[in-house]
């Protein structure tokens, strides 16, 4: 089953293009303290220089608060993904990808076209993991 915490857990991390081995391990750092790691791995992944890094921060803290509002709009902190309808998890769905797609558009005034090239495909990857655990 699909718990709601696990739930706002992966957006958060789908944000911030965590490995599928690193969200296996059951860390006892704190949900914030993972946040700010997984911000600090994505700084170094991507050689953002410190300029960069001041906007593009900026940027994924919005956008995870964004996600976050999203899923408690839908009753994630409540309940599982289960409890929605096929309309809902559509609905919920394309929410995601326009959170995304909005970040994305952020972004590229700050980054290079390989570093949004790789960022985007750090994105994909989770998010594609993420949107099948809405499958209506």
């Amino acid at each position: 089953m699909f718990r709601p915490t696990s739930l706002l857990l992966m957006l958060l991390l789908s944000l911030l293009a965590v490995p599928a081995a690193a969200q296996e391990d059951p860390s006892p750092a704190s949900t914030r303290e993972q946040v700010e790691q997984e911000l600090a791995d994505i700084k170094t992944q991507l050689t953002l220089s410190d300029y960069q890094w001041t906007q593009v921060e900026m940027i994924l803290k919005s956008s995870i608060r964004e996600r976050v509002a999203i899923a408690k709009r839908y009753g994630l902190d409540d309940g599982g993904v289960e409890a929605l309808e096929g309309k809902e998890k559509r609905a919920l769905k394309r929410e995601i990808k326009s959170s995304r797609k909005f970040a994305e558009q952020r972004m590229k005034r700050f980054l290079s076209k390989d570093q949004m090239k790789e960022f985007k495909a750090l994105q994909e990857r989770i998010d594609t993991r993420l949107l099948d655990q809405i499958e209506p």
